[in-house]
């Protein structure tokens, strides 16, 4: 009987550890964010400006290496890969406002993310604000199996940047909502589904 009842268990765990079995890590990087002047401030804008974010050496207006995603075992062989990121802007001034967004990702060697020579875009998206007017940059995309941007990501980790390129001579509050990557995989994948 005991037996029977290992070999039943034996049999369960199997078939939830089978070839369509999907891992998935979901990383909050607003969580791992531990400055609040970051994810929400008040800032004046002095005609056309650059930022980059996040700031891993401590100056927003240089491009840099962006922020590192550390290993984990989920990275060895990845299925897809989804990105959300919610950023909202209130034109606080007296002059209209631009701003163009763009996430982009690479390897962890590249001390540069933004100079387009390993690294990819992932998403962009713009918006426009007369005085007053509230709006949000919306970067989400969803990556599968066979887009070459997922090369850029290996069990060592990989690095995420964002650009914002801003112009107007005005002020402006800025609100970051919701930044999210999830990264999907398939563990068994060796094993091809039936």
């Amino acid at each position: 009987m005991k037996k029977l009842i290992f070999l039943l268990l034996s049999i369960i765990v199997l078939i939830g550890c089978s070839a369509h079995t999907l891992y998935t890590v979901d990383f909050d990087l607003l969580a791992l964010i531990d400055d609040p002047e970051i994810i929400s401030g008040d800032v004046y804008i002095p005609g056309s400006v650059r930022l980059y974010l996040p700031i891993s050496d401590g100056n927003l207006l240089n491009p840099d290496n962006g922020y590192l995603i550390s290993p984990a075992p989920a990275f060895s062989d990845i299925y897809g890969f989804a990105v959300d990121f919610v950023l909202d802007f209130t034109n606080t001034g007296t002059s209209p406002l631009s701003i163009a967004a763009d996430l982009r990702i690479s390897n962890i060697e590249d001390a540069n993310i933004y100079d387009h020579i390993t690294d990819k875009s992932l998403v962009s998206d713009s918006v426009t604000l007369n005085p007053g007017e509230t709006s949000s940059i919306h970067l989400a995309t969803t990556l599968d199996r066979d887009d070459q941007r997922l090369s850029l990501i290996d069990y060592r980790g990989f690095r995420v940047g964002l650009m914002l390129s801003i112009n107007g001579t005005t002020t402006a509050h800025f609100q970051a909502d919701s930044f999210r990557i999830i990264i999907k995989q398939r563990p068994f994948d060796l094993i091809p589904p039936p």
